[in-house]
């Protein structure tokens, strides 16, 4: 392409970012993009990991003859013209800065130029390798994206980084909108609580002061388009760790982000990373192979149109809020999360017995640990009542205690023992209705 002409945009454009170094994320992109442009799309990866770049390490190429130095000193005008030829048909890349002193730390305008030339690339699609930590220099090139990818390993350290990644995300867009709106002191005051607010309580004070942000907001977290990718599991049981941040996500979030596939450790792959091939170039040689081929085709399939038109905020007229405000995630409460025990959807009648009469109630789901229960709720948190299960077989109960309320609906945490007859109630209706 000529030097200064433009481009079209991108078809979709997919970030993939993890909080923490040493995850994958590098080894997610890059076979990723192997991935699509084997099925014909027109690819291009760049590695935005500003001081620390090592992507072009995975392709082969030692000494990039143009790199995101050159565009952001301005040798080269346009991104594109810093894109070099892979040995993979279909796909090219823009090798990242390296440790040249100062281009980690751009300023505002140099991130809104390189934001508007990732947008403009000509391609099918763009991938966009971030790199570590939560600077807002990380979440806003993570935010550019219509696909939001989390590369997540089961370890804790991993999993805490994760959420925190994905939390300041979040509340980065949030802060954007509110900027706009003239209201972002309702979300600083959240930021600098002690407590872990939920993005819920957020959004219900935005609306008390206008209901049209408030939308806005809600607007932009359903359309968030935010996806979880395990790595270097082990055993089963790690689906669990790395499922633990989808759950914390849509509890604290307000957010879907689901687990759309994972690899397993895998000796093929650490072997592709020493010969520095993409493990994919070769079609790989385990079972990891479908999963990467499952990732490219959610990619593929994701209506990015409708995201884009769920998010409804301009980027450029914005400045940063601080980021010292964000609060920290606590390594509690991830793994307060990673311990929690599987949840079965039911719709059960029942009877909260308290010290001063009784009250209907319809459980909504249940664990081993506890149940979430809808209906009147004139209890305090920590009170200890009896759960009757009206419509199970013996009319069961169980010593619980409230944990959590919310509008209608309330967390009961069991006391003592018998979950494990009410999670078989519910696992056998699960099995009979088929779901």
């Amino acid at each position: 392409m000529a030097k200064g002409a433009s481009s079209p945009v991108a078809t979709r454009i997919v970030a993939v970012g993890g909080g923490k170094g040493g995850v994958g994320k590098s080894v997610v992109s890059s076979n990723l993009a192997v991935a699509l442009a084997q099925s014909g799309q027109r690819v291009v990866i760049i590695d935005v990991d500003l001081g620390a770049a090592n992507l072009h390490t995975m392709f082969g190429v030692l000494r990039p003859e143009a790199s995101l130095v050159d565009f952001m000193t301005r040798k080269a005008e346009n991104l594109g013209d810093v894109a070099i030829d892979t040995d993979v048909p279909n796909l090219r890349l823009i090798p990242g800065a390296g440790a040249v002193p100062g281009v980690a730390n751009i300023n505002h305008a140099q991130k809104q130029r390189l934001l508007r030339n990732i947008r403009q690339l000509e391609a099918d699609t763009v991938i966009v390798d971030v790199g570590a930590g939560t600077s807002f220099n990380v979440v806003d090139l993570f935010d550019v994206a219509d696909i939001r990818l989390v590369v997540i390993t089961p370890q804790v350290p991993s999993l805490v980084n994760a959420y925190a990644f994905l939390k300041a995300a979040v509340y980065r867009v949030i802060g954007r909108l509110l900027k706009q709106a003239g209201l972002k002191d309702l979300l600083e005051g959240g930021l600098s609580s002690e407590e872990t607010e939920r993005v819920s309580d957020i959004v219900k004070r935005v609306q008390r002061h206008d209901p049209a942000v408030a939308a806005r907001i809600q607007a932009a977290l359903d359309n968030f388009g935010a996806r979880i990718v395990g790595n270097q599991l082990y055993v089963d049981r790690d689906l669990r760790q790395v499922n633990a941040i989808s759950r914390m996500a849509k509890d604290f979030l307000c957010l879907d982000a689901p687990l759309v596939t994972y690899l397993w450790r895998s000796q093929p792959i650490e072997d592709s990373i020493r010969r520095r091939k993409p493990y994919m170039i070769d079609g790989g040689s385990d079972g990891n192979v479908p999963a990467l081929r499952r990732l490219a085709e959610v990619v593929l399939l994701e209506d990015v149109e409708s995201l884009r038109r769920g998010r409804e905020w301009s980027e450029d007229a914005l400045q940063p809020l601080t980021a010292e405000n964000i609060a920290v995630t606590r390594q509690q409460d991830v793994e307060n999360y990673v311990h929690r025990a599987d949840r079965f959807s039911v719709d059960w009648p029942a009877t909260l017995e308290t010290g001063t009469g009784q009250l209907q109630v319809r459980i909504k789901d249940v664990s081993m640990d506890g149940a979430l229960v809808e209906g009147p709720c004139s209890l305090e948190r920590g009170a200890q009542v009896t759960l009757h299960f009206d419509s199970l077989v013996g009319r069961p109960q169980m010593a619980v205690e409230v944990r959590n309320i919310q509008a209608e609906e309330f967390g009961l945490q069991f006391v003592g023992g018998g979950s494990a007859e009410i999670v078989a109630f519910a696992q056998a209706e699960k099995v009979r209705s088929g779901s």
